[in-house]
């Protein structure tokens, strides 16, 4: 297999030949939806490979352009995963679970169907202000990880189609398109993949490069799944809702 491209074609083609590239593709294979910010922080000045911002962008487009990872604009911010892994939507979801206020308003709704704002508010790191509970439940709401339902002025929360699919763990499948296309576009650039193990939600692969140490990356769903939902107290369920009104 090795003849079939020269060493010199190899290092043209071969995306993870460069130490930055090769070690910035492993991040985001193990830490999916990682933000730029976090990967560049991997490569101040006291790493084993200090590169300034830009530099870490450019590799990051190359990765792009050859279809190993992907990303999407959440807050103004840019996150990436490895390409195919998940619907862009699903991304999304999970990014937005990396919030801690957006991940404790889900988790008061899992245990909580047909929650108010107030309640909600009330319930969650001593009191949260209404219209942060608001910015958070549209952000759930646009990715479907939650529903809204209006009832006069006031609205009530539960878990939506997406939320569900989270919780039963449904999401947290390694498809074959998905290994398919990744262990295709490393052939296709002469980075001769291995896969060492496979399972339902997880993926070990090491690859091959010329001139070059092999490495091996791991994408493990499990690490993304919200292992506890605490039952917070309903202490708050019966107060008054008057200050929903108008809520949504």
């Amino acid at each position: 297999m090795y003849n079939r491209c020269s060493f010199l074609a190899q290092k043209r083609k071969a995306l993870l030949l460069h130490p930055i590239r090769r070690a910035i593709f492993k991040i985001i294979c193990e830490t999916p939806g990682s933000y730029f910010y976090d990967l560049t922080k991997e490569f101040g000045d006291n790493s084993e490979n200090p590169s300034s911002p830009a530099t870490v962008q450019w590799h990051l487009r190359k990765l792009m352009s050859a279809g190993l990872i992907d990303t999407v604009k959440h807050g103004g911010k840019r996150v990436y995963y490895p390409k195919g892994l998940r619907d862009k939507e699903v991304e999304k979801a999970y990014t937005i679970l990396r919030n801690e206020t957006a991940r404790e308003i889900f988790i008061y709704i899992v245990n909580h169907e047909n929650a108010y704002q107030k309640q909600i508010a009330a319930a969650i790191r001593d009191g949260v202000h209404h219209d942060t509970v608001r910015w958070h439940t549209q952000r759930l709401s646009e990715v479907d990880l939650i529903e809204e339902r209006s009832e006069g002025r006031m609205v009530k929360y539960s878990i939506g189609e997406l939320g569900k699919k989270l919780l039963t763990g449904s999401l947290n499948v390694l498809k074959e398109n998905f290994i398919y296309h990744l262990t295709t576009v490393l052939k296709e650039n002469c980075l001769y993949p291995q896969i060492l193990e496979q399972t339902r939600d997880k993926l070990v692969v090491k690859i091959s490069c010329p001139g070059q140490d092999d490495i091996e990356f791991t994408i493990k769903l499990e690490d993304w799944t919200m292992e506890e939902f605490e039952d917070y107290s309903e202490d708050n369920d019966e107060e008054d809702l008057d200050g929903d009104a108008g809520s949504k």
